[in-house]
Order: C-alpha cells, then sequence, then structure tokens
C-alpha cells in the first residue's frame, strides 16, 4: 500500500511551474498542471539539473516507450499489438475515473436548488467540451429536471456553433466512451489496456506515466516515401465537429492526391437523398461558404484552412500537420444521423 507523504502545501506550487523538493533524501519535482499536481524524479537525465527548474512548454511528453507490444483485453480475447503498428491511444472514461466522477456530478449539479453551482458546473462542462455530448445526451433523456436539460440543450447549442473553431484542441470533438481506443495502421480496437504505467526515455530521463493521467497519446507517422493508403469517412465525420484524423503527417511541399467514393443518406431530407464526395448544392451549402452539403472536405493542421476534397483533388501542402478529413454539412442538421461513408484513397508524394 501506498504511503503518501506531505511535501509542500498546494499553494507553493503555481500553475504551470514546477518545485524542486528533497524527500527522504531523494529529490523530487512536483509540477501544477491546470490545478493537478505531479511529483516525478527531479533529475534531468539529459543535463543532469533539477526538471523543476526548467521550463514548462505544456503538458505533452514526447519519447520512446520501454515496451514493444500494447496488450489490449477485449471481448474477443487478449489482443498483443506491436508499439510500432500504433497510430494513437485513448484511455476510456474506465482508466480515467476521477474525470468520469469530476463529470458525472457536474453534469448533476446543473440540476441543483443552488444558482451559483448549477453555473460552475455549465460553465466547467463547456470547458471540457464537446467530448461529452453522449455523456450530457444520455443525461437529459428521461430526465424530469427541467433545469438540467435546459442547461444541457444549452451547452449542445454551445458546442454547435463553436464547431470548426481555429484554436480547438486536436481531438476534442472525439466522443469519450467508456473503454479505450487504439488505433493501429490495419484496424481499431476498443478494451482495456493491461499496462497501467509506462517508462518513457525522453530527453529529461526516464520518465513513468500512470495510463489514468493520459489524455492521448500519438505516434507519428512520417512521410519520408511515397505513401498511400484508404480512409473511411463515415457520415458521423462531420468538418468542424468530428474530424477524422487520418494520422497522415504531411510537410510542406508535400504533393497529396485524394480520391473518394461512396454515399451517404442525407436524413433530413429522407431516406431515398443521398449525396457522393462532390456534395449537392440541393441540401444547402457548408457553413455559409461555396460548398455544397454533403462535400468531402479537408484540413491539414489543428487549424489549418479546410479545403474542398471532393470525389478528386490534388494539393500542396503549405503547412506541415496530420491531415484531416471530414464531411461539410450545415450545422443545424449536425445532430442527424446520415448513414454511409466515403472511402477515400490518399496518395502522398514527399517533396
Amino acid at each position: 500500500m501506498a504511503n503518501f507523504v506531505k511535501v509542500c502545501a498546494t499553494g507553493d506550487v503555481k500553475g504551470g511551474c514546477g518545485k524542486s523538493l528533497e524527500i527522504n533524501g531523494k529529490a523530487v519535482g512536483v509540477f501544477n498542471i491546470d490545478g493537478t499536481f505531479f511529483a516525478i524524479n527531479d533529475v534531468c537525465g539529459h543535463r543532469g539539473g533539477p526538471l523543476a527548474e526548467g521550463e514548462m512548454d505544456g503538458t505533452t511528453v514526447m519519447g520512446k516507450l520501454s515496451i514493444k507490444n500494447l496488450e489490449v483485453d477485449t471481448s474477443f480475447g487478449k489482443l498483443t499489438i506491436p508499439v510500432t503498428s500504433i497510430l494513437s491511444v485513448r484511455p476510456g472514461l474506465d482508466s480515467l475515473p476521477d474525470l468520469g466522477k469530476k463529470i458525472a456530478d457536474l453534469i448533476e449539479a446543473l440540476g441543483s436548488n443552488e444558482f451559483n453551482e448549477r453555473e460552475a458546473a455549465q460553465k466547467e462542462l463547456a470547458k471540457i467540451g464537446p467530448s461529452i455530448r453522449k455523456l450530457l445526451d444520455a443525461k437529459s433523456k428521461g430526465d424530469d429536471n427541467a433545469e438540467r436539460v435546459r442547461r444541457i440543450k444549452t451547452l449542445m447549442e454551445g458546442f454547435e456553433e463553436a464547431a470548426g473553431d481555429d484554436d480547438e484542441e486536436p481531438g476534442a470533438n472525439v466522443e469519450m466512451i467508456k473503454l479505450d481506443t487504439v488505433v493501429t495502421t490495419d484496424f481499431t480496437v476498443v478494451g482495456k489496456v493491461v499496462q497501467k504505467q509506462f517508462a518513457i526515455a525522453s530527453k529529461f530521463g526516464q520518465l513513468t506515466v500512470a495510463l489514468g493521467d493520459i489524455k492521448r497519446a500519438d505516434r507519428t507517422v512520417a512521410t519520408q516515401e511515397e505513401m498511400r493508403r484508404t480512409i473511411a469517412v463515415e457520415g458521423s465525420n462531420m468538418a468542424g465537429r468530428n474530424w477524422t484524423n487520418t494520422k497522415i503527417r504531411v510537410e510542406v511541399g508535400d504533393r497529396v492526391k485524394f480520391s473518394a467514393e461512396g454515399s451517404i443518406t442525407m436524413t433530413p431530407w429522407g431516406s431515398g437523398a443521398m449525396s457522393g464526395p462532390d456534395g449537392s448544392p440541393n441540401y444547402g451549402l457548408y457553413r455559409g461558404q461555396d460548398m455544397p452539403a454533403g462535400v468531402l472536405v479537408g484540413r491539414i493542421g489543428d487549424s489549418g484552412p479546410e479545403f474542398k476534397v471532393g470525389s478528386k483533388m490534388t494539393v500542396t501542402a503549405k503547412k506541415a500537420g496530420f491531415i484531416y478529413l471530414g464531411i461539410g454539412m450545415n450545422p443545424s442538421y449536425a445532430n442527424q444521423s446520415f448513414p454511409g461513408k466515403y472511402d477515400t484513397k490518399i496518395q502522398v508524394t514527399p517533396k
């Protein structure tokens, strides 16, 4: 059983800063990341100095994992996945119990008898972002607390209005689920990651990161040679709301060729209304731009400008970043279901 030792007061470590301490003869760095405190070995393996006295440039850790395989328990049995085949890992709420409880408590507080509690809860949920839409929607169904239902509706409308903001954090639109999601080069696995801690060799030395402290992990796929890949863009992958990250990273000057086929059902206009990757003006325009609804849209980087992909398009990357794909749709129909998909072939030719 872990023994906890009081080392300092929370007020001693300002947000975004670290503090060097000596505990039982061992150098420990304590960091305050948005009000959450972390303690790690305070010796930098790169320079030998204390990590807590260095600069903090966010909560992203880059380095090499000590493990060669990731094990995931699924409903079909345990899978062993080589790290070299993994594109991304996103822990689910079961691996993040504190976050799950926090969200549940905040949603419950939307119906509190105290006005200030309701206001505070709504503001905190808005900060968490659109990834909690399914949790909000599930709570509102059959809820007899009219005030909570009203506030959930306000939050959902706010998420729709903010969809597509340039400063939106990548992955912010991915819906939160209970299980962990592992995206590989060949398929996506949903289950429970067996390893609960990971040793990472970083430029700051050996770091140990708990699964419960990871928001998401990405492995960069470099395009050193010509790359060809087919990506399925589902009808639920709305541009500006729920982009598909292809995990294909391009550099400035790379030539990217797209070729797409398939169809989606334009549900608001009836089960017989269909659209292909080029979209159709019969269903309105996407976000007021010169692109018809239902069109396949692309973006490079977290905040790059959107461009029409359609059934065929070739672009030259003007910035480095991952390629994102989505379907352009009038935001007022974003909560509708659009069955179908566009199978998109991507060919990247390095500069």
